[in-house]
C-alpha cells in the first residue's frame, strides 16, 4: 500500500504508523518498512516528523544494528537537500543543537548551505573547548563501535577533523583508525578524513594502511570515491617500492578490463598530474590537501612523481602501443593515452618509442576519406604534443614535431589543409623554433591554399 497505493491511501497509511518510526527502525524486519515509509511518504511534513523523531535520539539510534541502516538510508535520500543533512548532523551535538540551528538562519527555509562545526566555533569561540570535547567523545564512541562506514558518521568525523586545532588529538584518531581508513570512503567527507589521517601517520603506520587497501583494491580502483584515496596514497607514500609492489602492479594486471573506466584512469592521471583541476574537482583537491601541513612525508614530491612515472610509463606505453588503433579513435574518452604519449615527448627520445611510432602509423590512415591527423579530437591532441615540445626550455631536436611535419607535408599536404589538421600547421608556425619545419612547404603550396580558401566547402576552416 505504501508503494503502490494512491496518494490518499499513502497519506493515511503513513499517518497511521509514523509514530512508531523509532520502534520500527530497531526491528529486524520493521527497519525495512521504516525505510519504505520514509521514501514513499507523499507529504513533506510527514518526512519532517519522522526526521525530527529520529534526530531526538540519533546518538542512541546510530549505534543500533538496524536503526543505523535506516539513518544511512534517510541521510542518503536527502542528498539534494543539504539543510536536512546538516540538521541530522547538528542533532549529534546535544545541547548545542538548538544554538547551531538558530545561527543557521536559513535551515528552516530549506536554503541553508550548511553551517559546519568550524563555522559555528568561529562565531562562538568561547564554546570551542567544550564543544570539541563533546564531539571528540562522540567521534571516539562511533569509531570504537565500528560506525565509520556510515556517511552521516563520516560527516561528523569530518567536522571534528577540520575543526580540531590540536595535532596530537588528530594523530590519536589517525592511529586508532589506521587499519580502517577504507571504511571511510563512502562519501567525500569520509575521503577528506581518510586523506587527512593518512598525512599524519608515520611511515610504519602508512604501510598498515597500504595493507588494508590490498584486498579491496580492485573494487576501490573503479569506485568513484575510493579511487581518489588510492591517488592520495600513491602521491604521499615515500616508499615507491611498496607502492609498486602492493598497489601499482596489481592495478596494471587489471588494465585490460578497467582501462575504459574513468575512475581507473584517474589513478594514473593522478600520478602524471597530481593536482590538476582538469582531472580532479576542487573538493577532491581539498581532500588531498587536508592536514598537509602536518604531513610526515619527507621525500620531495617531484622526486616521488618521477619515480612513480618511471614505474608506470613502460607498461602503459606497451599496452597502448598494442591497442592504439582502438583507443586513438576514441581519444576523448581516454585522457590517459594522450597523457602517456605527452610524457614520452616531455622526456624526449621519441625515436626509440614504439608507442610514438605506432601513433605516427595510425594518424596517417584515413577514416571516411579524411586523414586521421585532421580528426576532431586527434588534431587537438597533436597540437598539444607540439606545444609540449615547444615549451621545453632545452629542446633543440624537436624529434616529434619534425616527424609530424614530415607526415603532414608531401603526399598528405592537401588532405591536411582541407581538414582540422590545418590547426596543427598553425601551432607549428606560431613558434619560431619550429616554423621552419613547414614554412617552405606551405609557401610552395600558396596557390593551392588560395584555391582551397575560395572553396565553399572550406569556408568554415578557420585554421586554413
Amino acid at each position: 500500500m505504501i508503494k503502490h497505493g494512491s496518494i490518499k491511501q499513502k497519506i493515511l497509511v503513513v499517518d497511521a504508523i509514523k509514530a512508531s518510526i523509532l520502534d520500527l527502525m530497531q526491528s529486524k524486519y520493521g527497519n525495512h518498512l521504516a525505510k519504505k515509509m520514509y521514501y514513499y511518504a507523499p507529504l513533506p511534513e510527514q518526512k519532517k516528523y519522522m526526521r525530527s523523531q529520529i534526530n531526538s535520539q540519533i546518538n542512541k539510534l546510530i549505534m543500533h544494528q538496524y536503526a543505523s541502516d535506516v539513518i544511512e538510508f534517510i541521510y542518503a535520500s536527502c542528498a539534494e537537500n543539504n539543510s536536512f543533512r546538516r540538521e541530522m548532523a547538528y542533532a549529534f551535538y546535544g545541547q548545542y543543537f538548538l544554538l547551531m540551528k538558530h545561527l543557521d538562519s536559513d535551515l528552516e527555509a530549506g536554503t541553508s548551505q550548511g553551517m559546519s562545526l568550524k563555522m559555528f566555533l568561529t562565531k562562538k569561540p568561547m564554546l570551542a573547548e567544550k564543544v570539541l570535547d563533546k564531539v571528540e567523545g562522540i567521534v571516539q564512541k562511533l569509531v570504537e563501535k565500528g560506525m565509520s562506514r556510515h556517511s552521516l558518521v563520516q560527516a561528523i568525523i569530518c567536522d571534528y577533523v577540520v575543526s580540531q586545532p590540536d595535532s596530537e588529538k588528530i594523530k590519536w584518531l589517525a592511529e586508532t583508525m589506521k587499519e580502517k581508513l577504507p571504511t571511510l570512503l563512502a562519501s567525500k567527507q569520509g575521503l577528506l578524513v581518510a586523506c587527512s589521517l593518512f598525512n599524519v601517520l608515520d611511515a610504519k603506520d602508512r604501510k598498515l594502511v597500504v595493507k588494508s587497501v590490498q584486498e579491496p583494491l580492485k573494487e576501490m580502483s573503479t569506485n568513484k570515491i575510493a579511487h581518489l584515496f588510492l591517488v592520495h596514497v600513491l602521491n604521499n607514500l615515500d616508499d615507491t617500492v611498496i607502492s609498486k609492489k602492493k598497489i601499482v602492479n596489481d592495478l596494471l594486471l587489471t588494465i585490460d578490463e578497467n582501462i575504459a573506466d574513468k575512475t581507473f584512469q584517474a589513478i594514473f592521471l593522478g600520478i602524471y598530474a597530481p593536482n590538476s583541476k582538469r582531472y580532479f574537482t576542487s573538493e577532491d583537491l581539498a581532500a588531498f590537501e587536508a592536514n598537509q601541513e602536518q604531513t610526515t612525508s619527507k621525500k620531495n614530491s617531484d622526486v616521488r612523481r618521477e619515480e612513480l612515472i618511471k614505474i608506470v610509463q613502460g607498461p602503459l606505453e606497451k599496452f597502448f602501443e598494442e591497442n592504439m588503433s582502438f583507443y586513438l579513435r576514441d581519444i576523448s574518452r581516454n585522457a590517459l593515452l594522450s597523457k602517456v604519449m605527452a610524457q614520452r615527448i616531455e622526456q624526449g627520445d621519441t625515436k626509440s618509442s614504439m608507442l610514438i611510432d605506432e601513433l605516427f602509423r595510425q594518424v596517417q590512415k584515413k577514416d571516411e576519406g579524411e586523414i586521421l591527423i585532421g580528426h576532431p579530437d586527434i588534431h587537438r591532441m597533436l597540437k598539444d604534443f607540439v606545444k609540449v615540445e615547444q615549451e621545453k626550455a632545452d629542446e633543440t631536436e624537436f624529434q616529434f614535431t619534425k616527424k609530424l611535419a614530415a607526415q603532414m607535408t608531401g603526399d598528405n599536404m592537401e588532405s591536411c589543409l582541407k581538414s582540422r589538421a590545418s590547426w596543427v600547421f598553425v601551432q607549428i608556425l606560431e613558434n619560431e623554433k619550429t616554423a621552419s619545419l613547414v614554412k617552405k612547404d606551405l609557401t610552395a603550396n600558396r596557390k593551392k591554399i588560395n584555391e582551397l580558401l575560395k572553396s565553399k566547402e572550406l569556408k568554415a576552416n578557420k585554421g586554413l
